[in-house]
């Protein structure tokens, strides 16, 4: 919420899109009690709503009449094309970390842990494979 009522309104605000205005709100009872603690209802206090102040933030004539641009202009760079490249393994997409920020003895662990992990996944990989196999194959029997 700061992000928004710091910078991103200020900016609007800067543009002249939007503007801070001074308005009375009338708010109930219930708005004023805080949750999970009921007030006590004393005799001073006024029955039903009353009055209060309220900034709130609207937008100004000019921003409703420069609608944002419906097609990309000139000035935008080009939408940039990925081309295809061989897919992608494992250890390519989720590099093995430097360790040195571990302990000696997690350090020392840890080529045994990395050992036993790219087993699964290679494991992982035959499975999910075989899978897809027998789905196939059952998809073209039926």
């Amino acid at each position: 919420m700061r992000h928004l009522k710091m910078d991103v309104l200020r900016e609007l605000q800067e543009r002249g899109e939007v503007q801070k205005v001074h308005t009375k709100r009338q708010i109930s009872h219930a708005e004023t009690s805080k949750p999970g603690k009921p007030k006590k209802p004393e005799s001073s206090q006024t029955q039903g709503s009353s009055l209060t102040d309220a900034w709130v933030w609207r937008f100004t004539q000019t921003a409703r009449s420069n609608p944002l641009p419906t097609e990309p202009t000139d000035a935008e760079p080009p939408a940039v094309v990925l081309e295809k490249s061989e897919p992608k393994t494992h250890l390519m997409m989720y590099p093995v970390p430097e360790n040195n920020h571990l302990n000696t003895r997690r350090r020392n662990a840890r080529p045994a842990k990395e050992k036993r992990d790219r087993a699964w996944a290679t494991e992982i990989r035959k499975v999910m494979s075989e899978g897809a196999k027998e789905a196939r194959a059952s998809s073209n029997v039926a």
